[in-house]
């Protein structure tokens, strides 16, 4: 058997000073030459080392890729609120009829009012976004999507840091004297402004496993269509969609917006054909709450043995003390209602809506940042949810 060390012989040279190590090796092998000895390692050993040093290798390597990925995986989704910038609620204003006046400076002072309490709760309640009721622009509309009331009455008013996220729109009664369709290309002009469409949904999640719904309509159209609500030939198309939208529906808050009221108190009363044809549908599909402006007050209806909750939240630009209505609405319906009038003063208001997993808290607040009203509501929705 080859020994693995191997010791080194002397030879002298020819003149007898100097002497060099001379080693016998197998060819197999390999070693360096000190001074005076050396080893001379097997390349069997050296194969051995190798291995092992590739082995290390390796594992570090397998070891790194399982940190890092550990890492992402609990990043990315061990925490199921990261995927949702951390919310566990939704939180956002709603303000009808805020559409200023017709000539110059093409905005109310009450508006101004408004706007600038906005500003304020919307920072304070970190708002991700607001709802625009319609009648957007009094009092006939926009021309063009480069009408200048665009930018008078609403982006050079609503300036407020806290209010440059996305503003849903519905089209009022108003709109439509004028080029509702241009309120729709707006879309495309606007950082914040949003209306795609006539009528629309939108779908927000928070948490992990919680959905609200909002389904944006168009009551004008609605109020003016000659063709039928129930389900026939002649149905008009924005009701077959908004049926199909809610029965589709698997979200545990479930809201429906547009400009006219079903129910309503004050100077314009109760819509007839929300009435007969939307509020069936309300409480067949279990919907949260209707939100609606048009009369400019601020009202909470609730109809005993139905879970719908009716806001009008109508006080953009100014308020209407009329209870010229308050014999036409369910008995003990009307829960709260605000549209004070004072002669040269001018009031405004508009809500807060905060929503999460198991309650939802609408707050009415003034022209001048004071709570009118508050208001909670659990999830009426027949879906289990935990």
């Amino acid at each position: 058997m080859m020994s693995r060390y191997h010791s080194v012989n002397y030879d002298d040279d020819e003149d007898g000073d100097d002497q060099k190590p001379v080693v016998q090796v197998s060819p197999n092998q390999y070693g360096t030459v000190g001074d005076d000895q050396f080893i001379i390692e097997p390349q069997e050993h050296n194969f051995n080392r190798r291995r092992l040093y590739y082995s290390i290798t390796i594992i570090a390597l397998l070891l790194i890729v399982i940190v890092v990925t550990i890492i992402l995986v609990v990043t990315l989704v061990g925490d199921d609120d990261e995927e949702y910038d951390g919310r566990t609620n939704l939180s956002f204003l709603v303000v009808g009829d805020w559409g200023g006046q017709s000539f110059s400076p093409y905005y109310t002072l009450a508006q101004k009012d408004v706007a600038e309490q906005m500003g304020r709760k919307a920072e304070e309640i970190s708002s991700q976004f607001t709802v625009g009721l319609g009648d957007n622009f009094y009092d006939d509309g926009v021309t063009s999507v480069n009408d200048s009331r665009f930018n008078t009455t609403f982006e050079s008013v609503f300036t407020a840091e806290s209010l440059q996220s996305r503003w849903y729109m519905v089209a009022g009664n108003h709109d439509h004297i004028g080029n509702a369709e241009a309120q729709i290309a707006y879309t495309q002009k606007s950082h914040r402004w949003y209306m795609p469409n006539y009528y629309y949904t939108e779908v927000f999640r928070i948490g992990s496993n919680v959905t609200i719904q909002f389904v944006f309509i168009d009551t004008e159209l609605l109020t003016t269509s000659d063709l039928g609500c129930l389900p026939s030939n002649d149905s008009d198309p924005q009701w077959i969609w908004i049926e199909n939208t809610l029965a589709a529906s698997t979200s545990q808050w479930l809201f429906v917006l547009g400009h006219h009221p079903v129910w309503s108190v004050a100077e314009h009363g109760p819509t007839e054909i929300l009435v007969e044809c939307l509020r069936p549908l309300l409480i067949e599909y279990n919907v949260t709450a209707y939100f609606c402006g048009h009369d400019h007050t601020m009202q909470h209806l609730h109809e005993e043995d139905s879970s719908v909750e009716y806001f009008v939240s109508g006080a953009g630009h100014n308020t209407d003390p009329s209870r010229s209505h308050a014999d036409d609405v369910p008995e003990n319906s009307l829960k709260f209602c605000y549209g004070p009038w004072e002669f040269f003063s001018y009031h405004g208001a508009f809500a807060h809506v905060t929503v999460n997993s198991t309650i939802m808290s609408v707050t009415y607040v003034d022209y001048e940042g004071n709570d009118l009203y508050f208001y909670t509501t659990e999830p009426n929705r027949d879906k289990d949810y935990t």
